[in-house]
């Protein structure tokens, strides 16, 4: 009998339907856990920091290879344009899509306008300005046609990425978690990417798993998540509770428990704790760590004084869905109509 992959409970989608799919995720339940209630009106805003690029790219390079990573990024030297000039340009290919493919028709007093809309160079001569808009407009229409459809990423970025992904799969703390698995080798599988969706509680949740090892022989599968990381590597657990990953890897670990429960073949299988390999691109000492309380429900205590408290991705979750369901105005510990006792709160603080 030929033994079915873990590929079967989860999802075969693309990553851009993954990701436009409502249900909640970590990220929406760690921004929501770290702002507040006043978080609600951004929390389904997309930001990408230079971080946040250089993370993808590494999990893109290590996890799908370098055709993928090929597709989904454009490495090169950025343009030189100021971003009063791309403003303008890219006022100018809204007003008409043409425009973009033969700015030579773009009419002089859209140019003029749009430039005084940016604030461009207003000591500048008129024709100055036209002429000026006129030659960085090649360069840049240049630059999107090379970048179209990819996220661009320097020369300088890449390299790193290459180093670090080397160091990975060479330091002897990581280099087990990153070997190339036999394709013909039914009985180990190294999966990366992974999509998942289930319902837990009341509420959908769903996740996209880095790395999972199943071992169909020992019945284990491990879940792993890659973090790159500004900071030193062995402070990973301040990062920790900064960024609350207990939520990714409760909230991540629960979807595929159950998951595999629900499903013959998975259901007698050991789920492991969730392993963070965790890696700076400048130290370039990737270490491993685990979270032994993994499988732990309701709130986790920690610290010295147990001053650390950890809230349960669950409980978060009902939360969050009760306030986007009565669009409230307040958080429901204060009063909307009647007065509030300012010293109660200051005894929170």
């Amino acid at each position: 009998m030929t033994q079915e992959s873990l590929k079967v409970i989860s999802l075969d989608i693309s990553e851009e339907t993954y990701r436009a799919d409502p249900a909640l995720s970590y990220s929406i339940l760690s921004k929501y856990e770290r702002g507040g209630f006043s978080s609600l009106s951004t929390l389904f805003d997309r930001t990408e920091s230079s971080s946040f690029l250089f993370g993808s790219a590494l999990d893109t390079y290590l996890t799908e290879g370098l055709e993928v990573f090929n597709r989904k990024y454009y490495v090169g030297e950025p343009h030189k344009l100021a971003p009063a000039q791309v403003e303008i340009i890219n006022t100018i290919f809204k007003l008409d899509p043409k425009y973009r493919e033969d700015f030579s028709t773009v009419e002089d007093d859209l140019i003029t306008t749009a430039a005084t809309d940016a604030k461009f160079q207003a000591n500048w001569k008129k024709e100055t300005i036209i002429d000026n808009i006129r030659k960085t407009a090649e360069n840049y229409v240049n630059f999107l046609n090379l970048t179209e459809g990819k996220t661009f990423i320097t020369e300088d970025l890449y390299k790193q990425v290459v180093q670090s992904a080397e160091c990975l799969t060479t330091y002897p703390a990581t280099s087990t978690y990153f070997v190339p698995i036999n394709p013909f080798e039914s009985n180990l599988e190294n999966l990366n990417q992974l999509k998942f969706k289930t319902k837990l509680g009341g509420n959908i949740y769903k996740c996209m798993a880095d790395k999972i090892i199943c071992d169909h022989v020992n019945k284990t599968i491990t879940p792993i998540d890659l973090k790159t990381t500004s900071k030193p590597e062995w402070d990973f657990y301040k990062s920790f509770v900064d960024y609350r990953y207990d939520i990714q890897a409760r909230l991540y670990w629960r979807i595929i428990r159950n998951l595999m429960d629900a499903h013959p073949s998975f259901k007698e299988y050991t789920l492991k704790n969730y392993i963070f390999i965790v890696i700076n691109k400048d130290n370039l000492v990737p270490l491993v760590w685990e979270f032994p309380e993994t499988n732990s429900k309701g709130t986790l205590s920690f610290g010295q004084h147990a001053q650390i408290k950890l809230r349960d991705p669950e409980e978060i979750g009902n939360e969050l869905t009760t306030y986007l369901c009565m669009a409230a105005k307040v958080p429901n510990n204060i009063q909307e109509i009647e007065s509030n006792n300012i010293s109660n709160f200051l005894n929170t603080l």
